[in-house]
């Protein structure tokens, strides 16, 4: 188990853990004794603004020790403050966490005179990969990206020993720079009444996480059957795709492939099981559809199941 710990000038607060370490020195410092064991200690940065506030943040979300972030690894970290982690051994990850603002602009930045430091990607708080990050750069013992956040909630990244093998280790600072002056008001909550009929853009909006069914107009704009060979033998393949795949929008325009589907008036439905079913829909015909539709995603930006129930004449 590890645990971190913030400080300031003459005041630190800490509990050590008894983990196994590669490091080989014995610590002076209750610092060193923190980062030996995998934790990560934060020092609050004066010449930021928002280091003072960010501290008391930390404090009442995680008390004056804090316990890795989520029970998996991670270690939560807040602007203004600089983070000081340690990779302990070859291919060692810290993973990191941030609470984001929807329009919020994050500069992370990550420094170590002992290994070439790497940020690798980040991930939504639904486990999904997010986009890349914004003006990523690598220079020698320095990386630095730039994060936009799209929704309200948690993202995680990590920091790794650049390199396909991610060799070398050792200690590593993180900080953190916020820029709020783009962060966006939240989405207004969905007003939708079950069984009423409505456009793309609007089943799209559906907030609740219980099964709601309602009534679809649309056109059909996409259509893909997916093929998957069968695994060759002793091999464990990753699963096919769904089988069939079909996307509907409020205009008749025909989409070429998944990323055009990507926008608020735009759908792509995946729960289509029955060859029959599938082969009712032409491109650029329009439909009146009845669905199912539940929301599933954790944040603020909803990610809609949608289960066709039946085609309505």
């Amino acid at each position: 188990m590890r645990y971190s710990i913030i400080c300031s000038v003459g005041v630190i607060f800490c509990l050590l853990s008894g983990a196994s370490s590669a490091y080989d020195k014995i610590p002076k410092t209750i610092e060193e004794a923190v980062l030996v064991t995998g934790g990560t200690v934060a020092v609050m940065d004066t010449s930021d603004p928002d280091s003072a506030d960010s501290a008391v943040q930390a404090i009442m979300d995680r008390g004056l020790t804090g316990l890795d972030d989520r029970g998996a690894g991670c270690e939560r970290t807040y602007a203004g403050l600089i983070y000081h982690g340690r990779l302990l051994r070859d291919g060692d990850m810290k993973h990191i966490t941030y609470r984001g603002q929807r329009g919020e602009r994050l500069r992370i930045t990550v420094r170590s005179s002992d290994f070439v430091p790497e940020l690798r990607g980040w991930r939504d708080v639904n486990g999904a990969w997010g986009e890349k990050f914004k003006d990523y750069r690598e220079d020698g013992p320095v990386a630095e990206a730039v994060l936009e956040c799209p929704y309200t909630g948690i993202y995680e990244f990590a920091v790794s020993s650049r390199g396909f093998n991610s060799t070398g280790f050792g200690a590593f600072t993180l900080t953190v720079k916020s820029d709020k002056t783009g962060v966006m008001d939240e989405p207004i909550k969905d007003h939708l009444v079950p069984g009423k009929t409505y456009t793309v853009r609007k089943i799209k909006q559906n907030q609740s996480a219980q099964e709601r069914e309602f009534i679809l107009e649309a056109y059909c704009v996409f259509l893909k059957e997916n093929v998957c060979p069968p695994c060759p033998p002793h091999f464990f393949c990753k699963p096919c795709p769904p089988r069939y795949n079909v996307g509907f929008a409020d205009d008749a325009k025909p989409r070429v492939d998944y990323a055009a589907l990507q926008s608020t008036d735009c759908l792509l439905i995946q729960s289509i099981h029955d060859p029959a079913v599938f082969s009712r829909f032409k491109i650029g015909e329009k439909y009146r559809l009845k669905l199912r539709v539940m929301n599933q995603s954790r944040t603020n930006i909803p990610n809609n199941y949608i289960r066709i129930l039946a085609i309505m004449e």
